[in-house]
């Protein structure tokens, strides 16, 4: 019918939506310079709610962002955790469905201590099921905690040999972590020295330029180049995903 404006729903990975559509498809209501819900024929949405994709998924939407094409319907962004620390499970992210089952890491999970939480939507699919089945056989597993029907939460001891890069990793001190788990991170996330990771590891004159200009500030030269992880945020949080 000519003049309907239509919108629909975009899954963009695990832990977040888009509401697609043209901009007079939408009305917004705004708190300050944060979006606090978003309206369109299919629906409301506000902050701290939670939809159903499907009818079944569920996503707690617990941040809402313009986009090009419509509005972002955000869980949580991806963990620094999720960058730095998983990859001391060698592998790449293949291996451990990154870009599809994988939902966030965590290096504080509650009763844990010195621990690495790996949160993923739960499936019923045997492919699944012999995957948690391999997690499970690594040497520094732990425990699996089930926060709901829908999510899965695996908890490992940290490995040994990368006990001192834990500690680095909390303290923002990215370009001291060990040649060995760099080399972990970049096979991990298939990138080279070159990538945006690879520039903070190595602490990469590029970046740190590119740093400087967009701050306008001068940068102390041992500074590290991304900021310091917060520990609210990379600490599991039920309440964040249920």
């Amino acid at each position: 019918m000519s003049g309907v404006v239509k919108t629909q729903w975009i899954p963009q990975g695990t832990a977040k939506l888009l509401l697609q559509g043209n901009k007079e498809a939408f009305s917004i209501t705004e708190t300050g310079t944060e979006i606090t819900s978003v309206s369109s024929s299919l629906t409301t949405i506000k902050l701290g709610e939670t939809v159903k994709y499907k009818g079944k998924i569920p996503y707690k939407i617990n941040k809402i962002k313009k986009v090009d094409g419509g509005y972002e319907l955000i869980v949580a962004d991806r963990t620094k955790s999720s960058l730095f620390m998983l990859p001391m499970f060698t592998g790449t992210q293949d291996l451990f469905l990154y870009n599809t089952l994988f939902v966030n890491a965590f290096v504080g999970v509650d009763g844990n201590d010195n621990c690495i939480g790996l949160l993923y939507r739960f499936s019923g699919d045997s492919d699944f099921l012999k995957f948690e089945q391999a997690l499970r056989s690594f040497k520094d597993f732990k425990e699996v905690i089930d926060p709901s029907p829908y999510f899965v939460l695996f908890v490992f001891n940290v490995p040994g040999k990368f006990k001192d890069d834990y500690r680095q990793f909390i303290r923002g001190k990215y370009s001291n972590l060990s040649h060995d788990l760099k080399e972990n991170i970049l096979k991990f996330h298939g990138i080279g020295p070159d990538s945006s990771l690879g520039q903070i590891l190595y602490k990469s004159d590029k970046r740190k330029l590119r740093l400087e200009k967009s701050l306008k500030v001068s940068l102390p030269r041992n500074a590290e180049l991304l900021d310091i992880p917060n520990i609210d945020t990379e600490t599991f949080d039920k309440d964040t995903y249920l």
